[in-house]
């Protein structure tokens, strides 16, 4: 009995051995993770372009560029504390946060800084978007809201709005109660009451936009919006992909 005992545990033991391989075959071939260049959270990605050049960028606190064609990420200078971005041409635009306030920054094709003044009396800037020409603002003061618009180089109020700016896209606007037309400020078809995570122009005349409770919209017109319901939570993030 003894015997039999030991050559059960001896095939017990091979077993159990054989049946980790897998696991240890997949950790030692595992890659080691590299540390990240950009730490924290970077902000979206923006690309600016003066019809020759395109550049990449991101901000981390820092602001940080990537040359098209080669070169790799490099910081990029700049004012501190940037912690969102966005494109409008060639032009760069950076919202700096700090214990002073808020402020928003514009990099031209010189080279050289410029801060945007703010006469919109919206002390806080809750985020800054482009819709490929201009650069529009979210703006916050105690419970109003507004979004804000660059006007001869000063940041003004364009609307009053109901609810923070989530995003810009086209001639449209997002907001946590529904998608507006920038010019008119009408409110868009069936996007009533739905809080927009992200919106986006796909450059084949449709605007998409999501819900945080999963449902996408597909924007023709203000008047001309198709839905689709998907059970999804989204976050915002959205991009146009070319093959």
């Amino acid at each position: 009995m003894k015997g039999i005992h030991t050559i059960l545990f001896i095939s017990l033991f091979f077993w159990a051995s054989c049946n980790q391989d897998p696991i240890f075959t997949m950790i030692s071939n595992e890659v080691e993770p590299k540390d990240p260049l950009i730490n924290g959270s970077p902000s979206k990605i923006v690309k600016t372009s003066d019809g020759t050049t395109e550049t990449i960028y991101v901000a981390n606190g820092k602001l940080w560029k990537y040359s098209v064609g080669g070169g790799g990420w490099s910081q990029a200078g700049g004012p501190s504390n940037v912690y969102d971005i966005a494109a409008a041409g060639p032009d760069l635009y950076m919202l700096s946060i700090s214990e002073s306030g808020c402020s928003v920054y514009k990099r031209g094709t010189s080279g050289t800084y410029t801060q945007i003044p703010n006469n919109s009396g919206y002390s806080m800037i809750q985020g800054i978007y482009s819709n490929g020409d201009g650069l529009y603002a979210g703006g916050m003061d105690g419970g109003a809201y507004a979004i804000l618009h660059i006007e001869s180089g000063v940041l003004k109020v364009k609307y009053p709005i109901g609810s923070p700016l989530t995003g810009v896209a086209g001639n449209y606007y997002a907001t946590a109660r529904g998608v507006y037309t920038i010019d008119g400020n009408t409110l868009v078809n069936s996007t009533s009451g739905y809080t927009i995570a992200g919106i986006i122009d796909a450059e084949t005349g449709k605007i998409i936009a999501v819900s945080s409770g999963g449902m996408i919209f597909e924007i023709t017109s203000p008047t001309s919006v198709k839905t689709y319901e998907t059970g999804n939570n989204f976050t915002g993030a959205l991009a146009v992909y070319t093959p």
